[in-house]
């Protein structure tokens, strides 16, 4: 067991017996609250004050935690002990097969979720467009636009997508090719995993949205996400036969589209700004 494996499982004890007592006491609130509307006669009188409603929407929250956090707990003691997938051995297979590929996505759902809130606002707009003024309608539609494509940046845009001779790891806007022969194994980080190769050299790689981060990066574990990941990886490699071939170099080259992408929603917005200044 790793070192971070032994960490994750500590982490998760302690998560458990965090939601125990956070659980406990916002058990104690309720069952005080609904003891006291049972003893008090002019139960009415409390509803209607709203107190009553709002130990109770308190009381609400504070179990809701306490389910988040012990799914969280239970996710690290299933996962954090699994050794993530071994990659299968470089046999390189006849190069008359046809090329093929596979795309493993990156976990991408809290991106995804931001878009969709993101772009409920255009929806909106084009509902109302005859009752607000029309410079203040357009710039607000052209910064949803700006924004959405930020978050695809940083969400769906990246993957990792197996060929016969490369694993190709893609961020929003750099691609680093790692030559299947030099692939070694997968070694799981805090938030990142660790691929390793065959000459000595690593390459760190996300599986998740760096938006997450922003809850904070520290106080969050992704090691199902990481798990999962790898194992998508392991099932291509497994599924699209290597060629043998001389390329024994990680090269890393930008991602012209999604720059292209990026720098068109930019100047889009800073045109619709300057027109409407």
């Amino acid at each position: 067991m790793g070192r971070h494996s032994i960490a994750s499982s500590a982490a998760a004890r302690r998560s458990r017996r965090l939601a125990l007592v956070v659980g406990g006491a916002g058990a104690l609130v309720l069952a005080g609250v609904q003891v006291r509307w049972l003893l008090r006669t002019p139960a009415h009188e409390i509803v209607r004050s709203g107190r009553f409603g709002f130990v109770l929407v308190l009381a609400g929250f504070v179990l809701m935690v306490v389910i988040i956090i012990r799914i969280d707990a239970a996710i690290k003691l299933r996962y954090s002990d699994r050794p993530l997938g071994a990659i299968p051995a470089y046999v390189p297979g006849p190069p008359s097969l046809t090329a093929r590929r596979r795309v493993v996505r990156r976990w991408s759902g809290f991106a995804y979720l931001m878009m969709a809130i993101i772009g409920s606002l255009p929806v909106s707009i084009l509902t109302d467009w005859n009752t607000e003024p029309a410079g203040g309608k357009v710039g607000a539609m052209t910064g949803s636009v700006l924004a959405i494509a930020a978050c695809w940046l940083v969400g769906p845009a990246a993957r990792f997508v197996v060929t016969r001779e490369y694993l190709h790891i893609d961020t929003g806007f750099r691609r680093t090719s790692v030559p299947r022969a030099l692939l070694a194994g997968f070694l799981r980080g805090p938030q990142e995993v660790l691929v390793e190769l065959t000459d000595g050299d690593s390459r760190k790689f996300r599986v998740d949205t760096p938006l997450l981060d922003l809850r904070g990066r520290h106080s969050r574990s992704n090691v199902r996400c990481q798990f999962r990941t790898v194992e998508g990886i392991v099932r291509a490699l497994g599924e699209v036969p290597p060629l043998d071939t001389d390329h024994r170099v990680v090269v890393t080259r930008v991602r012209w589209g999604p720059v292209a992408l990026a720098l068109g929603a930019v100047l889009a917005t800073a045109a619709v700004t300057t027109l409407l200044a």
